[in-house]
């Protein structure tokens, strides 16, 4: 059997046919908790989405740790070791890494090389995964070039480019570029513009030679078990090494971009959570009518014995039972959008003639967007509380009624 508050906010809230309109504006005050949890849903998960999806593609192209130095490192092989000592340590690959000039027929640009270890670097990233044309080994005087660049240039596979080393060497005649001229070799496609279009790698003895190095590198790619532990590793590494060596972690190199992300998350999140107070707004209105509608009722219950405090109590039950309706509705329906983004986002696409999401903009695949469980229960908790505090004070009202008063004219 029902507590005798529960079984009275059932009653108010289903209403009977002459007091409809309050029916109505129950419905719009669920809807409106309803929308506003949904937007803020969506809003957040796809936020999530973009900050999984950036992490997974730099995290694919670039080291979790790395050992580096303001100057070339010599017996890099040594720090190899030295790194695979490590706990949650998996892999470790030696790199030379700086920026080239690439003479592309007539034209010339400004790139990033990357000099790599080819066996161990299939062990540290995903580079080769990530090859959509010819193939990952690489010669001596090879080079891997990204899709977008090919397609910018009109590249092929077995296409011959020159690299400009910004390191001179002396000749007879003075000092000059080093220059070598490679070979296509394949393309690889990170699903980052910035990578795609200005990134280029060649083999770790092509591109010593190409800054002069030896048998130099200028610092060691590391992988680990878990990303969470790159901290860690850092720190520990940091403990061995002696200057100019010195640890860094993926967050120490993306720590700007990722801290705009989660800013503009929160952000968002308080804009959206204001909007659901906004729509929290409507259960006062309904409840203080609902108050108006009830008052013989109170005075009855009242002049019967009911306390003040369970009187309260009625109300804030239907203020309650709004908040928690409205809040199941809007996270099913947000997690269902979620669930069906593509489809939709394609639907709207096709109907306005606007391209929604265009992915040489973005440069992603789909839309991403992801729910996680401890937003979805913030969100979810942050609503009930909203709709419990809107409650309040016509509760408080309703309590205060004096039971002559209410029946006097009754």
């Amino acid at each position: 059997m029902l507590p005798f508050e529960l079984f009275i906010s059932f009653r108010y809230l289903l209403a009977k046919r002459k007091e409809k309109f309050i029916s109505i504006i129950t419905f719009l005050s669920v809807g409106g908790v309803a929308l506003s949890v949904m937007t803020l849903i969506i809003v957040i998960a796809v936020m999530t989405g973009f900050e999984k999806d950036m992490k997974e593609k730099i995290l694919g192209a670039s080291a979790q740790v790395t050992i580096s130095a303001d100057a070339p490192v010599s017996g890099p092989y040594k720090l190899v070791d030295l790194a695979m000592a490590q706990k949650h340590v998996t892999a470790a690959a030696p790199y030379v890494f700086g920026q080239v000039i690439l003479k592309i027929r007539n034209r010339v640009i400004g790139v990033v090389a990357r000099g790599i270890d080819v066996e161990r670097e299939k062990t540290v990233t995903n580079l080769s995964r990530k090859i959509t044309a010819g193939t990952y080994d690489l010669g001596d005087n090879d080079v891997l070039i990204g899709e977008e660049m090919a397609k910018r240039f009109g590249l092929m596979t077995g296409d011959r480019i020159r690299i400009i080393s910004p390191s001179t060497v002396m000749t007879p005649l003075g000092p000059a570029s080093r220059i070598i001229d490679c070979t296509i070799k394949g393309f690889f496609n990170y699903g980052m513009y910035e990578y795609d279009s200005n990134l280029v790698y060649l083999n770790l003895k092509t591109a010593q030679k190409l800054y002069g190095l030896g048998g130099d590198v200028h610092g060691v790619s590391i992988k680990l078990d878990r990303v969470e532990n790159a901290e860690i590793v850092k720190q520990e590494l940091m403990s061995q090494l002696r200057p100019p060596l010195y640890a860094y972690s993926w967050i120490d190199q993306n720590r700007n971009l990722f801290a705009a992300l989660k800013t503009e998350k929160n952000v968002m999140f308080i804009l959206l959570v204001l909007a659901i107070a906004v729509a929290a707004t409507n259960i006062i209105s309904t409840l203080i009518m609902m108050v108006m509608e009830k008052t013989k009722d109170i005075g009855i219950m009242k002049s019967i014995g009911v306390s003040s405090r369970g009187v309260m109590g009625i109300f804030l039950l239907v203020g309650l039972t709004i908040g928690i309706v409205g809040t199941l509705i809007g996270a099913a329906g947000g997690a269902l959008f979620v669930a069906k983004i593509g489809t939709i986002e394609a639907l709207v696409s096709k109907v306005t003639g606007v391209d929604v999401f265009p992915r040489e903009i973005y440069y992603l695949d789909k839309l991403p967007a992801t729910i996680n469980g401890s937003d979805l229960t913030t969100i979810c908790l942050c609503a009930v509380v909203l709709a419990i505090l809107a409650a309040v004070y016509p509760a408080w009202r309703a309590s205060r009624l004096n039971p002559v008063e209410a029946l006097r004219y009754e």
